[in-house]
C-alpha cells in the first residue's frame, strides 16, 4: 500500500545522490546520532518489495546495516517489533518510469521520506540495498528533512483494539419451580440394519414348473437352473437351462432350452421382482423302449427349436443379519414362442397314429423358484 509519493527533478536525485552515497554504495558509516531530543536510533527495518527477491535484498540490506534487525513486511515482524522504534520501507515500481524504482521509508510517528532513483542495470539489488541502507543513516542522523509528517504505517502494523471493559451482569432473575418430569416413554425397537446396495450380486436359482403348450394343449412338467449377475443399478443378465419332457406308452419326449437372459431387477425391503427376456434353442428327441427313435420331418431330421422367452420372478428376499448371502423364494412365470427353423410348430405322431406330443409356438410355464444371492 503506498502512503506517500513525491518526485524529485532528475538533477536534484543526482545532488541528492551525491551526498548521501559518501564513499561509493559500500555499506554506510553508522555514526552515533546527535544528542538531541529528535534524534532517532532504529532498532527494526520492515521492507516490502515489488522490485527485486526480498531474501536476496534483505541479506544485502543486513550486511549495510550492522545490528540493524531487517524483516519482511508481515503482521509477525511488526508484532515482533512493536514499542521499539521501527522504520517500514515501502520500495515499488514508479509509475511514470518503468526504469525507476521509488523508496518511502515511514516512521511510526508519521515522518515519511520519499526517494525516486533508477538502480544500476548491472547489479540492481546492490544498489537497492545501499539506497535503503543510506536513507536509514540519514532518517537516523537527520541529514534529509521528512518528505511528509503525516503518514501511516500499513495496517497490519496497528496495535488491536482494547479489549472492551465487561459489563456488569444483571442480577438473575428467579427461576419458576420445574415441573416433574414425566415417566420417560419406552425406547422403540431398533429397525433392522438396511441392506447394502452391492455393486454385484450373483445369484443361483432352481426351478421347477409345468409348461402348457398351447398348441395341443398339452401339459408337460420341467424344471431347470438358472444363474445371473445383478449389478448395482438394477441390470441383471444370465442364462438358464432347463429340462422338459413327458411319457406316453413306451416312448418318451425330452426337451433341453438354453436361454440367455437380460432385464431388470427391483428390489424394495425383502420383496424382489425380477422381469428377464432373451432368445433360446431348444433341441428335444424322442425315446421308444429306452432307446433313441428315429424322428423325421418330410425325410429329414428335424432341427432344434429356436424362439424368444421372458421370466417374470416375483419373490421373498431372506437376508440374514450381517451376511453376505441372501435367499429368493418365490414363483416363476414364463412365456415361450418357439419354432423350427422353417417356421413351423411340432406335432408329434406315428405313421398313421394319434399325436403324441406337441412342442413349439406359445407354451406358458408357472413353477416354484428358490435362489441363493451372493453379494446380497
Amino acid at each position: 500500500m503506498r502512503h506517500v509519493r513525491t518526485r524529485a527533478c532528475r538533477s536534484a536525485l543526482v545532488g541528492w545522490l551525491a551526498l548521501v552515497f559518501v564513499g561509493g554504495l559500500g555499506p554506510p558509516a553508522r555514526a552515533s546520532p546527535p544528542a538531541t531530543e529528535t534524534s532517532t536510533r532504529l532498532e527494526h527495518v520492515i521492507i516490502r518489495c515489488d522490485t527485486v527477491a526480498y531474501a536476496s535484498l534483505g541479506v544485502a540490506v543486513a550486511e549495510r546495516l550492522p545490528g540493524v534487525t531487517i524483516a519482511r513486511s508481515e503482521p509477525a515482524s511488526f508484532d515482533a517489533a512493536r514499542g521499539a522504534p521501527l522504520v517500514y520501507v515501502e520500495i515499488t515500481r514508479d509509475t511514470q518510469d518503468p526504469e525507476a524504482v521509488e523508496v518511502a521509508a515511514i516512521l511510526a510517528d508519521g515522518r515519511a521520506y520519499v526517494r525516486t532513483f533508477v538502480p544500476d542495470p548491472d547489479d540492481p539489488l546492490r544498489s537497492t540495498a545501499a539506497m535503503i541502507a543510506n536513507l536509514v543513516v540519514a532518517i537516523e542522523q537527520e541529514a534529509v528533512p521528512p518528505t511528509a509528517t503525516n503518514a501511516t504505517l500499513p495496517h497490519e502494523a496497528q496495535a488491536p483494539d482494547p479489549d472492551p471493559e465487561p459489563q456488569p451482569e444483571p442480577d438473575p432473575e428467579p427461576q419458576p419451580e420445574p415441573e416433574p418430569e414425566p415417566d420417560p416413554e419406552p425406547e422403540p425397537e431398533p429397525e433392522p440394519d438396511p441392506e447394502p446396495d452391492p455393486r454385484l450380486g450373483v445369484g443361483i436359482a432352481a426351478f421347477g414348473s409345468v409348461i402348457a403348450v398351447t398348441s395341443g394343449p398339452q401339459l408337460q412338467p420341467a424344471g431347470g437352473l438358472s444363474a445371473s449377475v445383478r449389478f448395482k443399478r438394477g441390470l441383471v443378465v444370465g442364462g438358464d437351462i432347463r429340462y422338459g419332457g413327458r411319457g406316453r406308452d413306451d416312448s418318451r419326449l425330452h426337451r433341453i432350452r438354453i436361454s440367455l437372459q437380460a432385464g431388470y431387477g427391483l428390489r424394495r425391503n425383502r420383496l424382489q421382482l425380477l422381469a428377464t427376456g432373451g432368445p433360446t434353442i431348444e433341441p428335444w428327441w424322442l425315446t421308444e423302449g429306452g432307446s433313441r427313435a428315429d424322428v423325421r420331418s418330410e425325410g429329414s431330421r428335424t432341427a432344434p427349436l429356436l424362439g424368444f422367452a421372458a421370466t417374470l420372478v416375483p419373490s421373498l428376499h431372506v437376508t440374514p443379519r450381517r451376511s453376505a448371502v441372501a435367499l429368493d423364494i418365490g414363483t416363476r412365470f414364463g412365456l415361450t414362442y418357439s419354432v423350427l427353423p422353417s417356421g413351423a410348430d411340432v406335432a408329434v405322431a406315428r405313421p398313421g397314429g394319434d399325436v403324441l406330443y406337441f412342442l413349439g409356438g406359445f407354451e406358458l410355464s408357472i413353477g416354484a423358484y428358490v435362489g441363493v444371492w451372493l453379494g446380497r
